[in-house]
């Protein structure tokens, strides 16, 4: 097992249950709960789409490897059906989603590891995984800066061989 307080069947029922999930029993969870529930709440009405159905997982620890906690995510994702999963270590996250692209992810998780409070950390995942784009301006400015200097060095090539 890649973490000891990812006991992958309970896990799955309680994202199945209400699509928020601890890794162990603690007397906060009954209100980070609510809190998460509230998040997910607004992330729906903000009309985060692309995000679709996302279920949070909160464990007390993260493992030696932080790759497990993606292990973990997408294990819970195929055997859970979200859209998106979310595994949150205090020191930590990880998420898989079948509707969001890998960039987006890795954005959002920037965001909300960065966030102390998982339910404004969990928002702003989902803001920032739904708002990122790639900086258009900038890659057409490279583009166009090395189509440039491909025709700059084409003319002097000509005209160094003209003389």
């Amino acid at each position: 097992m890649p973490h000891p307080e990812a006991d992958l069947d309970a896990l799955s029922a309680q994202l199945r249950d209400g699509r928020v999930a601890f890794g162990t029993d603690n007397p906060v969870n009954e209100s980070l709960a609510g809190d998460l529930t509230r998040a997910m709440g607004n992330i729906d009405a903000a009309g985060a789409a692309d995000v679709g159905d996302i279920g949070v997982v909160v464990l007390e620890t993260t493992p030696e490897r932080p790759g497990d906690l993606r292990d973990i995510a997408q294990d819970l994702q195929n055997v859970t059906g979200l859209d998106t999963v979310v595994v949150r270590t205090p020191n930590s996250a990880a998420a898989v989603s079948n509707s969001l692209s890998r960039a987006e992810i890795e954005s959002g998780q920037l965001a909300m590891v960065g966030e102390p409070d998982y339910a404004v950390g969990l928002e702003a995942f989902a803001a920032e995984a739904d708002g990122f784009a790639p900086p258009w301006v900038v890659v057409f400015l490279v583009l166009a800066a090395i189509v440039a200097v491909v025709v700059l060095m084409t003319f002097f090539s000509v005209a160094r061989q003209r003389r």
